[in-house]
């Protein structure tokens, strides 16, 4: 793809200033229509399983195309759920508490908040990650301080994306 990736634009300090917030709203719900796509709509359902920044490429028009496919699962059109017997994808952590299935709107009523102002999604309790900060303020004391700002979670791999 000629823009490369999505992470190429979020984490470069030069390009993350030409992705406006309407250019990167047009790109999340180009995403969340993506996958609501594989996940309803095509003949079989696709489970990406690795879906990340460095995954999602950008065309001449800065519209995101899913990619990378490598560690995706393939269901029949009437199956509703799977098992697989390894964890895949990009490695991370994710309190079990967090992972419940109430915390998370469906992937039709995100895309449908992208596109009205009328649709609320429930606010969640809690970020799904969040970074842990230990500090050694003297040689005696350490402080482990929990970090989240406004609710808002950002996440760094120690590559820098």
């Amino acid at each position: 793809m000629p823009n490369k990736s999505l992470d190429f634009f979020i984490f470069d300090e030069n390009q993350s200033s030409s992705l406006n917030w309407s250019k990167r709203r047009v790109i999340i719900e180009g995403i969340a229509q993506g996958l609501l796509y594989l996940h309803k709509h095509s003949r079989l359902r696709v489970i990406h399983r690795d879906l990340k920044a460095s995954n999602i490429l950008l065309d001449q028009d800065m519209n995101p195309n899913i990619s990378d496919f490598g560690l995706a699962r393939i269901f029949g059109s009437n199956d509703t759920e799977g098992n697989t017997n390894r964890v895949v994808g990009t490695y991370g952590y994710m309190s079990p508490e967090y992972a419940s299935e109430d915390d998370r709107p469906a992937m039709s009523d995100v895309v449908a908040a992208l596109d009205s102002e009328s649709v609320v999604l429930p606010e969640p309790r809690h970020p799904a990650y969040f970074n842990l900060r230990v500090s050694k303020a003297m040689e005696t004391a350490t402080v482990v301080e929990r970090c989240s700002l406004n609710d808002v979670t950002i996440t760094q791999d120690p590559e820098g994306r």
